[in-house]
């Protein structure tokens, strides 16, 4: 089922589903920890919680292209992973929409230590 109903269907893929489509949306909240609270309430699929890596969840790889999907090279994909973890990626929360798109959300004034 298409999120919007009177949407035409191009056979777009999610970014959850394979990289380098349309990548991903970001929000901005004042407290990263209030709303992965409120979206735990409300239901919402949370595909990585604030101060979790992004090693291991296959759809938030894909959607950045550090997956199987963009390389088959162990090193070259932990080096991807490390310079992703450089930028304070642990630092972000990410949610999925009723279509697999990945939805990140940041804090407005990062937490300390993240630059």
């Amino acid at each position: 089922m298409k999120y919007f109903a009177n949407s035409v269907d191009e056979g777009h893929t999610a970014s959850t589903q394979r990289p380098n489509t349309f990548s991903h949306i970001g929000l901005i909240v004042p407290s990263l920890q209030d709303a992965q609270d409120r979206f735990e309430r409300h239901g919402v699929n949370i595909t990585k919680r604030v101060a979790v890596s992004a090693e291991g969840i296959a759809s938030l790889e894909n959607a950045f292209s550090i997956g199987q999907m963009a390389t088959s090279n162990q090193t070259e994909r932990d080096l991807l992973l490390a310079g992703l973890e450089l930028t304070g990626f642990t630092q972000l929360l990410g949610i999925q929409d009723p279509d697999s798109n990945f939805i990140e959300v940041q804090q407005l004034v990062p937490p300390p230590g993240v630059v």
